[in-house]
């Protein structure tokens, strides 16, 4: 390693630590909007959409940041140009570490997004049926025949017919 590329070495490594920081927000809500999701809390899931936003932007500069960093001094791309810097620091268990940590991260967000939308998706499911089952009896009006027995009326009148 030469001379002049030690002291941009901290550098990376904080920003390792703040991307790993964001990523944990990042994660917090999501299991945040799991509980919503859980609780059918609408109001509450509004409120995380929004902060998801911010902190996905936030995430995602902070990955470009540690890609161009890396690509600027001839590592590359990808998490093979972070193994490619981390093997040219020896042995730094604590940078090690702190990539490890942002990869279990990454797949604990991965995980808890994949969830999060397949309880999206039997939610909208559930609520597609019950609103199917409504229109359908609201195209069906019950009305009460001369016997005082309730039948299936006409349906609904369109404006204009007779």
């Amino acid at each position: 390693m030469s001379a002049g590329s030690a002291p941009a070495e901290p550098s990376l490594a904080r920003a390792l630590n703040e991307e790993t920081h964001a990523l944990r927000a990042f994660v917090g809500l999501l299991e945040d909007e799991q509980r919503a999701l859980f609780d059918g809390n609408a109001d509450q899931l509004l409120v995380i959409a929004e902060e998801k936003n911010r902190a996905s932007s936030q995430l995602s500069r902070l990955g470009l940041s540690r890609a161009h960093w890396l690509s600027a001094r001839g590592f590359g791309s990808g998490r093979a140009a972070v193994t490619t810097w981390l093997n040219q620091l020896a042995h730094d268990s604590t940078q090690r570490a702190a990539w490890r940590q942002l990869l279990e991260l990454a797949s604990r967000a991965h995980a808890l997004n994949q969830e999060n939308g397949a309880l999206i998706h039997s939610r909208m499911q559930h609520n597609q049926q019950a609103l199917a089952v409504l229109l359908a009896a609201s195209d069906q009006a019950m009305l009460y025949g001369p016997d005082g027995q309730t039948f299936a009326g006409p349906g609904k009148r369109h404006l204009g017919s007779v």
